[in-house]
């Protein structure tokens, strides 16, 4: 095992650092708890450390500074969120339209159920020169909902039209998301947020229904 702070760093603290099990992982739930809790300004590698109950030396073995640390939560969030988009497609029977409902849907309830995740995923400024390497784990949610407008059209359709068709998608299911994981929608009731969500869903796709190379009510043979 990799010794988490040098021996006589903090006491007791180093003693506790080194018997940790997973200290990246405990450091990055410590971040969720301190988005929640506090705030993203609340975030410090001193503070994570101290609510991991680490010495303040720990994290430098796994992250040079803040930003890193803030990389690596979002990375971490963008894994969960591509899996879950992905199962909700894979999991849902039915049309390529309903599967792409289903995807937006699973879009907004990882906003609401994960928003510390979600504050810092869509953050590039956070995370300052790892923004390649958070780039190259987010862009594989995007992909997933490129694929499933991609199998709502036509296969002749050009590849920039289904690009541009995924990226009115995304953008429009973003914007509810930040409305119901922290913006004015945040404390509507779940009934309220549910006709909200039906509604929006459901203009998105008829205004993608429109589309003359739209396929997406039949399923596939």
């Amino acid at each position: 095992m990799m010794m988490d702070a040098a021996p006589g760093d903090d006491g007791g603290e180093s003693r506790r650092a080194y018997h940790h099990g997973d200290l990246p992982a405990a450091l990055l739930a410590a971040v969720a708890s301190l988005v929640e809790e506090q705030g993203l300004e609340a975030v410090t590698l001193r503070a994570a450390a101290r609510h991991a109950g680490v010495s303040h030396a720990a994290p430098a073995h796994h992250f040079r500074d803040k930003s890193g640390l803030l990389a690596a939560f979002a990375a971490q969030g963008f894994e969960a969120f591509t899996r879950d988009l992905e199962q909700a497609r894979n999991t849902t029977e039915g049309t390529p339209a309903e599967q792409l409902d289903a995807m937006g849907r699973a879009y907004l309830a990882f906003a609401v159920a994960h928003r510390p995740w979600f504050e810092v995923m869509f953050r590039p400024e956070l995370i300052g020169e790892h923004r390649a390497e958070v780039s190259e784990v987010g862009k594989r949610s995007f992909e997933a909902v490129v694929a499933q407008v991609a199998s709502c059209l036509t296969p002749q359709t050009p590849p920039e039209e289904i690009a541009g068709l995924a990226m009115s998608a995304w953008a429009t299911v973003h914007g509810l998301a930040h409305l119901l994981s922290a913006g004015p929608a945040h404390d509507l009731q779940v009934a309220e947020a549910d006709a909200m969500t039906d509604a929006v869903l459901a203009t998105l796709l008829a205004g993608m229904r429109a589309n003359p190379r739209w396929i997406g009510d039949t399923i596939p043979n």
